[in-house]
């Protein structure tokens, strides 16, 4: 009991920390795209190849009660794993996998989290797809 509250008491904080001083910043030009994570005073950066990029999507991320937040996802072609002719989900031979009901999990590095309107995170996900002409 000890170890879980131990373990609670650490990551509550930092969970706190991410959502009062997080923040982040995507920049989409004809060369790539540039995510940068800043935490107060310290940053992350990643840099993505226009041509590695297959798409951006948004994904189903916390739950917090009845309410999902969602995270938007760039997908690079070697994470896609689809192509027209198999997309994914789909089995082999063509027939559809069996339906799930709910928002999608995508594989992807995650660029922007905790978006809480679902119209909104749509929304920047056709945006951002649009801006490296890519299909959604």
């Amino acid at each position: 009991m000890a170890v879980f509250l131990g373990l609670f008491g650490v990551i509550l904080p930092w969970f706190a920390f991410s959502l009062w001083f997080k923040s982040s910043r995507v920049t989409i030009n004809g060369t790539g795209v540039k995510a940068v994570n800043h935490w107060l005073i310290f940053s992350r950066a990643r840099e993505f190849d226009a041509s590695d990029i297959a798409r951006f999507a948004s994904s189903a991320g916390m739950v917090a009660g009845a309410k999902t937040y969602l995270d938007l996802k760039l997908v690079t072609k070697s994470m896609d794993g689809g192509s027209a002719a198999n997309p994914p989900g789909a089995r082999p031979g063509g027939r559809p996998a069996a339906l799930r009901f709910g928002l999608p999990n995508v594989r992807g590095v995650t660029v922007a989290s905790s978006i809480a309107s679902t119209a909104e995170a749509n929304w920047l996900a056709r945006e951002m797809n649009r801006a490296l002409d890519r299909r959604e």
